[in-house]
């Protein structure tokens, strides 16, 4: 029997080479696709939803604060800079100033759990400790001797 001069159908699988994201591309095929397969996708195609149903918004808009005064607060000491300055207590000021700021909404406000689950630790139980701060539980601390050459 005379060999087929036909390509190949046998499939594998192809990988594509990573993006920026470490992200690539498998096909189950004898060859790369000669277009590119996003170029007629649309927003609908990426999202779980489908297009008659309502977006699954949440209901609460501040969430994970209970008010619209404590969001302001909580917004400012988080995004207003790690070292307070004049501006920032300007800005403060524009936040407890204003006519829809209501003292009695953020008066009981829990922030211990609310930076919990703006953390991802929707429980509120996790340690207390923050990326900044010093743990000494983590280190080991061994003296050493270096010898440093001097030129004289």
């Amino acid at each position: 029997m005379a060999p087929s001069s036909a390509p190949s159908l046998v499939r594998k699988i192809l990988r594509s080479t990573r993006n920026t994201f470490g992200l690539f591309r498998q096909y189950h095929a004898a060859r790369f696709p000669e277009h590119d397969p996003d170029e007629n996708l649309t927003t609908d195609d990426l999202m779980d939803t489908s297009s008659g149903s309502p977006l699954n918004h949440p209901v609460d808009p501040y969430y994970a604060y209970p008010t619209r005064s404590s969001f302001l607060l909580g917004e400012w000491y988080w995004n207003d800079g790690v070292k307070k300055s004049q501006s920032s207590f300007r800005n403060l000021l524009k936040i407890v100033g204003n006519a829809d700021f209501r003292p009695q909404d953020v008066a009981g406000v829990n922030w211990r759990l609310i930076d919990a689950q703006l953390g991802g630790d929707s429980r509120g139980d996790g340690e207390d400790n923050w990326e900044d701060e010093r743990d000494d539980r983590d280190w080991i601390e061994t003296l050493i001797n270096i010898m440093v050459p001097f030129h004289k």
